[in-house]
């Protein structure tokens, strides 16, 4: 005797997996969030997140593999049947599966991000002090760093750098470099400030880039 249609029962178990590509239906449709991928900066420093995060992995290939399971066997039974109470029941333990790994997941989430914050701050705190040694160690303008290649020499330099009134003509003079010191010599001292700078900018952005996912 053929049982008619309205006497069977679907208890198709709906997760949706955007990662995953498993279909859905809408009665236990819920959006379970991408895990982030732990960064190279932080990775080493957190094992338990590597460890966590592999563990979800596991978690999800197993909701996957018993969504599969479920929606094979129940997804038409005769209603009221042992296997119609079996499959309600089966269902809604996998519902309730599903909904933990979804507070899990995204408490894996939240923390990936914290722990990046943390990573990008620290990161922040090493601009600020690259910085600072630009503007300290920004050389003199009569140093030879900016002087090099004018035609001055290293002796008449270290002479300039011992007099009292470094700078003034009489020290200069004294020195036998008055008249030698180029126009430009103040900006060539803050070109070299802003390669320091411009390097430490450069450093920030290559470290904090792997702090991110």
């Amino acid at each position: 005797m053929t049982i008619p249609a309205l006497a069977r029962r679907a208890h198709v178990a709906a997760l949706l997996f955007l990662a995953l590509g498993l279909s859905i239906s809408t009665a236990l449709a819920q959006q379970i969030p991408a895990l982030l991928d732990i960064p190279a900066a932080i990775a080493p420093a957190h094992p338990d997140l590597v460890e966590r995060r592999a563990n979800l992995v596991q978690v999800r290939d197993a909701l996957r593999s018993r969504t599969a399971s479920h929606n094979a066997e129940c997804s038409s039974v005769e209603v009221g049947s042992a296997q119609d109470s079996s499959c309600t029941a089966a269902r809604a333990a996998l519902a309730a599966d599903i909904n933990r790994h979804i507070e899990a997941s995204n408490v894996f989430n939240a923390d990936v991000r914290r722990i990046e914050s943390v990573c990008v701050r620290d990161y922040g705190y090493d601009l600020v002090f690259a910085l600072r040694d630009c503007e300290h160690n920004q050389p003199s303008t009569f140093s030879y760093a900016c002087l090099n290649g004018t035609g001055i020499s290293e002796k008449s330099l270290a002479c300039l750098g011992a007099k009292p009134t470094t700078g003034s003509a009489g020290a200069l003079a004294a020195c036998g470099i008055l008249g030698m010191v180029p126009v430009d010599a103040a900006s060539r001292c803050q070109d070299i400030k802003d390669v320091c700078v411009t390097r430490a900018l450069q450093a920030h952005k290559d470290r904090t880039a792997t702090c991110l996912h």
